[in-house]
């Protein structure tokens, strides 16, 4: 298994990053009747649902985390997973009124560049020469796609007092970016299935008492069917 996944590693990244893109058209009928919050609770505790069983079933590999290996998968399921799912969302919520939807995602591409700088700092890592580069030229590039109209249109959007849309939209970047890094420190003793299912379970209590602060029980009273059904 751990071969196949090595091997397809690239394809396996490509999805998800498709799997992300569609996740805007889901998410922009849901900010128009519920907070960041309550989109994020909702969504955690329909995948905690599937990856429970998944969970159950590797619970024995958990003997496996020490002390640091136990912190870093706390801090990325309260971090990485609860608070940055949330200024994304914030993110977006704000950027649908203002129709700044692609400074959002510009700036969410930020995300493997602050990866790669903490996997220098904490994990000792080394990219080759040619890649900062390519990187530069593969941002430049979708700048250019996402603004080819307006190439200076972020300018005016933070000009015209959008600047918040871009500070949460890079904070939940650094700290998807910091669970990138915790997970691949956690992933030296337990699986990737017991990482995703400990990301989101974890994450789950921590997104209750979020909503049950900001609005109490009566947080929960605002879904509807159709909230859980394409449409």
């Amino acid at each position: 298994m751990n071969k196949l996944i090595d091997r397809y590693a690239v394809v396996f990244v490509a999805v998800a990053a498709t799997l992300w893109a569609s996740d805007a058209y889901f998410r922009n009928p849901l900010v128009q009747h519920l907070s960041p919050t309550q989109i994020v609770v909702a969504e955690d505790a329909l995948v905690t649902l599937f990856l429970l069983p998944v969970l159950i079933r590797s619970r024995g590999e958990l003997r496996n985390l020490g002390r640091r290996g136990w912190l870093a998968v706390g801090i990325i399921a309260a971090g990485a997973q609860a608070l940055a799912t949330i200024l994304f969302t914030a993110s977006f919520s704000i950027a649908a009124q203002h129709g700044l939807f692609a400074e959002t995602f510009v700036l969410q591409q930020t995300q493997p560049l602050i990866a790669i700088a903490l996997a220098w700092i904490v994990l000792r890592e080394r990219r080759r020469p040619w890649f900062w580069p390519a990187a530069a030229v593969g941002i430049a590039a979708v700048y250019m796609v996402l603004f080819a109209d307006h190439p200076l249109s972020p300018v005016s959007a933070l000009k015209n007092g959008r600047l918040e849309v871009g500070l949460l939209a890079l904070g939940a970047a650094a700290l998807w970016a910091s669970g990138t890094v915790l997970g691949r420190f956690a992933l030296g003793s337990i699986s990737f299935w017991s990482m995703t299912s400990l990301r989101f379970t974890l994450a789950l209590p921590v997104l209750v008492v979020i909503v049950l602060v900001q609005s109490g029980l009566g947080g929960f009273g605002h879904y509807r069917l159709s909230d859980f059904l394409p449409n």
